[in-house]
């Protein structure tokens, strides 16, 4: 998982590399470190951007992960953006209602 912060745009994007799924190596408390280092790092983001399009599946722990996200960029004053290729994301999140609260966009 790598994370970068675009000076220009102020979106904080989070790389993450494969299924957002318990069984992965990707934990709710990783995510949520990396996002408060890079608040540390520079308070001057705003939104964040998940990028998912290594991802074809998402589950509950997934859907936690997004929700903190979620959270942490409304904290900012931002908003959570999803890149994915996968239509089982988009499915996902809009069977769980995520996709009023958050921007979809398939690449």
């Amino acid at each position: 998982m790598s994370h970068e912060i675009n000076p220009e745009t102020k979106v904080l994007t989070l790389r993450l590399p494969g299924d957002l799924t318990t069984g992965n190596t990707i934990s709710a408390r990783a995510v949520a470190e990396l996002v408060q280092s890079a608040r540390d790092e520079d308070r001057g983001w705003r939104d964040v951007k998940f990028d998912l399009t290594q991802a074809r599946m998402v589950d509950s722990a997934g859907l936690n992960l997004i929700v903190a996200a979620l959270k942490a960029a409304q904290h900012a004053g931002g908003k959570l953006q999803i890149a994915y290729t996968d239509p089982n994301i988009h499915r996902t999140l809009r069977f769980t209602g995520l996709e009023k609260r958050l921007e979809l966009v398939r690449v």
